[in-house]
C-alpha cells in the first residue's frame, strides 16, 4: 500500500460492486477551447470514461447537445468518429478509495459554433444493459476566440483602439461575446444600467446618454457591457470599453483614506491615486508607522475596499460590517521612510513598494532649516551695502585746520596784515550796516509769498499719526 492510503476488505459473498458511473471527461468540464478561425474550426474531440464496461451504442444514444450561441450551426456527433474500449485507469482520480476508469467512449463533435456547448448524458446503460448510471450528467465546454468574454472572462477590457465608434450623433460597439443571449450596458461605471435586451452584433447608444451625463467626471467615455447566458447562469461576464482614454481602467478613480489624511478630511494630504501607464493605480503614503488605509471609488462614503483575510487581494464589504476591512501597512524597511501603494483594478491585487531614504530626508531637513536663515542674512547685508549711504559718527568731526580757528582773533585773522586788521577794526567801530530790503513787509509794494511745508509721520508704538 502507498503511504496514507487505506483498503476496505469485506467477504466476497457480501461484496456489492459500485453502480455504473461517469469517472472522467475530457477535455474537462467547463474547459475553454481557443479558436482563431471560428468559420473553419468547428470540431472538438471529447472522451467519456466509466468505471465499468458500458454499451457503446447506449452511450451514443444517451448524449444530447445544446448550445447558447445564436449561430445557425447545430453541434452533432460526427459520423464514424465513435470509438470505445478499455483503459488502465491511470490518472483518472487522485483520491484514495475512489473508483477508477476502466472503459472509455470517444467521438468528434462537428459543427460546433463559438459559445457555450452543453453535453447532456442521460442514464447510459452498461454492457449487458442490466443497470444504468441512474444520473443525468451535464457537461460544459466553451469555445471561442481569445477576446470572447463568454469563454475567457479575463478578457474583460476591449484592447482594440476606437472600438467605441461615434458616427451620426450616436455611439456604436461591435460585440465579440458569442454565446451570450442577453446584454445590457452602463455609461456611468455601474451606477445605472439599461434593461436587459437580446444579444445583438452591434449596439447603438444615443449621444445624449453619454455626453449629457452630469456625474461623469472622468476623462473620455467609458461603457460597461454585461452579458448573460442560460448555460453559464451568470452575469459576471463584463467588457469595459473606453473612448478618448489610452490606459485600461475599470474604475473612474481610486481614493485612499486613513489616519494619515484624517480619513479624507485633510485636503492638504493627497488621497487620489495616480493611474500609471501599466494600468495600475499608485499613491505614495507617509505616515506614522504602522498604519492602515481603506480604498474608495466614487467618494469616501461608498465602495469600501480592504483586505480582511490578508491574502493580498482586496475585498469589498458593506459599510455596516463589523470586520476590520483595511489595508495594513507595517514599518518600511530601513533606510526607507514611506510606502507606495499599488493596486491592480483587474484582479484587486495590491502591494506595497518602499520609497524614500532616511539620509536624504535628514540632509533635506538640515538644508531647509539653514538655507532660509543664511539667505536672510545675506539679503540684509546686500541691501545695506547697496542702499545704505549713512555713516555713523561716533567720535565727532575732526577739524580740517588748526584748532586755533575756533578763536577768530587768534586763529582766522592771524595771517592778516596790519593794514587789513585796521580796516576790519574800523568796520566794527562803524556798527552794523543797514541790511538791504528783500521783500514784504519792508517793501509793501512787493507781492507776498508764503511757503507751506507738510510733514506726515506715523509712529505705531507711540500711537501717533
Amino acid at each position: 500500500m502507498e503511504p496514507l492510503t487505506f483498503k476496505a476488505l469485506v467477504p466476497q459473498e457480501m461484496w456489492v460492486p459500485p453502480r455504473p458511473m461517469l469517472t472522467r471527461f475530457l477535455p474537462g468540464h467547463d474547459s475553454r477551447i481557443v479558436t482563431h478561425d471560428s468559420s473553419n474550426d468547428t470540431t472538438v474531440r471529447i472522451s467519456l470514461e466509466f468505471n465499468v464496461e458500458m454499451s457503446c451504442d447506449g452511450v451514443t444514444s444517451a448524449i444530447s447537445l445544446t448550445t447558447s450561441s445564436g449561430s445557425d450551426l447545430t453541434p452533432r456527433i460526427q459520423d464514424g468518429s465513435v470509438t470505445c474500449g478499455t483503459v488502465d485507469g491511470q490518472g483518472s482520480t487522485y483520491l484514495v478509495g475512489d473508483v477508477t476508469s476502466s472503459w472509455h467512449w470517444s467521438a468528434v463533435l462537428a459543427d460546433v459554433p463559438d459559445g457555450i456547448i452543453e453535453i447532456k448524458l442521460t442514464r447510459p446503460s452498461n454492457a449487458d444493459e442490466t443497470d444504468t448510471t441512474h444520473a443525468v450528467d451535464h457537461l460544459l465546454i466553451r469555445k471561442g476566440s481569445p477576446d470572447n468574454v463568454m469563454v475567457f472572462p479575463g478578457a474583460d477590457y476591449e484592447k482594440q483602439a476606437n472600438a467605441l465608434v461615434f458616427e451620426n450623433r450616436e455611439y456604436s460597439y461591435t460585440h465579440k461575446a458569442k454565446g451570450a443571449q442577453k446584454l445590457r450596458y452602463s455609461w456611468n461605471y455601474g451606477k445605472n444600467y439599461t434593461q436587459w435586451a437580446d444579444y445583438e452584433e452591434v449596439t447603438h447608444i444615443p449621444e445624449d446618454i453619454i455626453d449629457n451625463c452630469e456625474e461623469c467626471f472622468w476623462p473620455g467615455q467609458h461603457i460597461i457591457f454585461q452579458y448573460w447566458a442560460d448555460l453559464s447562469a451568470s452575469t459576471a461576464h463584463i467588457v469595459h470599453v473606453d473612448r478618448g482614454y489610452d490606459l485600461p481602467r475599470r474604475v473612474p478613480q481610486m481614493l485612499v483614506r486613513g489616519p494619515y489624511n484624517t480619513w479624507g478630511y485633510d485636503k492638504g494630504v493627497p488621497s487620489v491615486m495616480e493611474h500609471k501607464k501599466d494600468g495600475t493605480w499608485e499613491i505614495e503614503i507617509m505616515a506614522q508607522w504602522p498604519s492602515f488605509v481603506q480604498v474608495n471609488v466614487f467618494a469616501f462614503d461608498n465602495y469600501f475596499y480592504g483586505d480582511t483575510d490578508g491574502d493580498g487581494v482586496m475585498e469589498r464589504l458593506p459599510p455596516n460590517t463589523v470586520a476590520p476591512n483595511y489595508l495594513n501597512m507595517s514599518v518600511p524597511p530601513q533606510p526607507h521612510l514611506a510606502w507606495a501603494l499599488r493596486i491592480n483594478d483587474e484582479t484587486g491585487h495590491w502591494e506595497l513598494e518602499p520609497r524614500g531614504h532616511s539620509v536624504v530626508g535628514a540632509v533635506m531637513f538640515v538644508l531647509l532649516l539653514a538655507i532660509p536663515l543664511l539667505t536672510a542674512i545675506l539679503a540684509v547685508l546686500s541691501f545695506r551695502w547697496v542702499f545704505y549711504g549713512i555713516r555713523y559718527n561716533k567720535w565727532g568731526v575732526k577739524p580740517k585746520e588748526d584748532s586755533s580757528h575756533y578763536f577768530p582773533i587768534i586763529g582766522k585773522d592771524a595771517n592778516l596784515s596790519t593794514a587789513q586788521l585796521q580796516e576790519k577794526f574800523r568796520g566794527w567801530m562803524k556798527g552794523p550796516s543797514q541790511p538791504s530790503i528783500i521783500g514784504w513787509p519792508e517793501d509793501e509794494h512787493k507781492r507776498r509769498k508764503v511757503l507751506i511745508a507738510t510733514l506726515e509721520y506715523e509712529i505705531i508704538d507711540w500711537k501717533l499719526k
